[in-house]
């Protein structure tokens, strides 16, 4: 019978540190609650329509993405929502790999509460600093940047402790988020269409609540200084973020403005071809290609719901004020509302008769004539934009 060896002094040393770091945190509950919280919020992306793989720019930015001509327009709030919004499912499982490996050390150590002050305080801190650089000109989001404050603040508590620290668990420590650190930065600067301004931002914002606050072990032996060090940790991380928010440059580019006017240009499009359509019908009916009844069914089954379609894209269209194209926006947007109640009308058939009437003649006249005062505004107000440009 083999006799079992013992552990040498340091693997036991660093075994026994794990344990009693598992059993001051059994459950992680903070780590797997944002890890739960960022997958809901993009399952809920998914549930609204979102493509679950490569999401377009304008729809990040209507989730609460970060973009610096939005947070300098008042938006603050999207320095936060941006972190909880992700770029496709690869982007989250890849940040939440990261928050699961790195977030239950940092949980164990600096214990709930204060683990998720040092996330939400990396984040901002992220976003904040990426309106310098990415937010300029992309919409930025993901929770990267708070994941690499969770890698700084541990990094620091172990540079910090490393005398009272089992030797072997600050060694795997430094090397596993070292390399972390080095290699997705390192990525970053080689690869387009990464954040690394968040992740710089993140990780100096982790590091600097790590030299500030104490880790567990001190936190309950003292509570007052504990509680001291905490206010100054949370007026340091706020000064960061406030300085780094008014400091950044004007946005290089507006995309409320530029989303709002593919919008305008793509339901103008849409508005265009549902007019199209509609005529190319009527020269089918007065070529006999097409019957009466025929016409009048595809109004109510086709040209109606087209319409309505038109009247749902420009009910979303948001021109800056002062645009010149928003006298245009609000003629199409009358117009089309009255195209789709005329082509949705109700119609009767006559006894004896093959051509269908409308059941409300009046209102029909009165839509008829009010199309047709429409369109000649709409001539004049396309005639003073040429004459603008």
């Amino acid at each position: 019978m083999l006799t079992p060896q013992p552990l040498p002094p340091a693997v036991a040393e660093e075994h026994l540190f794990q344990d009693w770091l598992h059993d001051l945190a059994p459950r992680t509950w903070v780590s797997y609650g944002l890890i739960a919280l960022n997958a809901a919020v993009w399952a809920w992306m998914v549930a609204r329509g979102v493509d679950p793989f490569h999401p377009p720019a304008e729809l990040l930015l209507d989730w609460g993405g970060n973009a610096a001509s939005e947070v300098q327009r008042g938006q603050v709030w999207r320095l936060l929502t941006a972190t909880f919004v992700h770029s496709g499912i690869v982007h989250l499982v890849m940040n939440m790999l990261g928050l699961w490996a790195i977030g239950q050390t940092a949980e164990r150590i600096y214990g709930h509460r204060v683990f998720l002050g040092i996330y939400l305080g990396s984040a901002l801190a992220a976003s904040a600093l990426s309106l310098h650089f990415s937010a300029q000109k992309t919409v930025s989001v993901g929770a990267s940047g708070a994941v690499f404050g969770l890698a700084g603040v541990v990094l620091v508590a172990v540079l910090r402790h490393r005398d009272t620290m089992p030797r072997l668990f600050g060694k795997q420590m430094l090397r596993g988020i070292g390399f972390f650190v080095v290699y997705s930065l390192a990525q970053g600067f080689l690869q387009t269409g990464v954040d690394n301004a968040a992740h710089v931002g993140g990780l100096l914002a982790g590091a600097l609540i790590g030299c500030i606050l104490p880790v567990r072990p001190e936190l309950m032996k003292a509570q007052p200084q504990v509680r001291g060090r905490a206010v100054w940790a949370v007026a340091a991380v706020g000064a960061l973020v406030v300085g780094l928010t008014a400091l950044a440059p004007p946005a290089a580019v507006d995309f409320q403005h530029k989303y709002a006017v593919a919008a305008f240009e793509q339901a103008m499009r849409s508005f265009n071809m549902a007019m199209l359509r509609l005529g190319q019908e009527s020269q089918l009916l007065r070529a006999g290609k097409l019957s009466p009844q025929q016409e009048d069914e595809r109004s109510r089954s086709v040209h109606a719901p087209a319409f309505r379609q038109v009247q749902a894209e420009l009910a979303v269209v948001r021109l800056p004020p002062g645009d010149p194209r928003n006298g245009l926006l609000q003629e199409v947007r009358l117009q089309a509302g009255w195209m789709a109640e005329l082509q949705g009308m109700a119609s009767v058939t006559p006894p004896g008769s093959s051509q269908p009437q409308a059941a409300d003649p009046a209102r029909m006249a009165a839509l008829q004539a009010a199309i047709q005062a429409s369109t000649q505004r709409l001539a004049l107000l396309a005639a003073q934009g040429r004459r603008q440009r």
